[in-house]
């Protein structure tokens, strides 16, 4: 998710080296460069993919989707190369709204970040429990900063506590949060609805 730090296995990575990772979404058309921190570890270097905080451009110079991901290394008196790419996946990160509800028909509300691109509104859904839903309305405002907004309406709902993930081109959001040392997962309590 935009945000997270991502971590990265291999070998040979060194201190005198610069480290550039390359993110490539042919289907989007898009290309993302992004500094690894000080490399401290000949085995693992530490990326962090701009939140929105880091840089408010990331809400539509990023998108949901696979991306094959490579380092451009740049050592001194060195030419510089490219290693083999790898894919990841970028998640959306989203909030919902509202977090209770009675029994019944249930209008969502759902903010999604990075925007949606207009060719992924038709691949878009609400997993609400074990139900799939398309949305009822998208919305992305004409200012490039602002997140995607898609409201869905979930009939029939009985009571019980229901984890709600929006899929877009087939890539959930992370309805977990990391917490404690050492780290563990747990459920997010605000992606989840309560029904009662």
């Amino acid at each position: 998710r935009l945000g997270d730090d991502l971590f990265l296995n291999g070998n040979n990575f060194s201190g005198d080296a610069a480290m550039t990772a390359v993110f490539e979404n042919t289907k989007l058309n898009i290309v993302r460069e992004v500094m690894s921190t000080p490399v401290t570890s000949p085995t693992r270097l530490t990326l962090h993919v701009p939140a929105i905080a880091d840089d408010a451009n990331a809400m539509h110079e990023w998108a949901v989707g696979f991306y094959n991901m490579s380092l451009k290394v740049t050592r001194p008196n060195l030419p510089a190369w490219t290693t083999n790419s790898v894919p990841v996946a970028l998640a959306p990160l989203i909030t919902v709204n509202p977090l209770n509800a009675v029994p019944g028909d249930i209008n969502l509300t759902i903010t999604c970040i990075p925007r949606l691109r207009p060719e992924q509104q038709t691949q878009t859904s609400l997993i609400f429990g074990t139900s799939q839903v398309a949305p009822t309305l998208i919305t992305t405002p004409g200012d490039a900063t602002q997140p995607t907004t898609l409201a869905f309406t979930i009939p029939g709902v009985g009571q019980g506590d229901y984890l709600v993930r929006l899929r877009v081109d087939g890539i959930d959001s992370l309805p977990v949060k990391i917490t404690g040392s050492p780290p563990r997962f747990e459920f997010d309590d605000q992606q989840k609805v309560k029904v009662t």
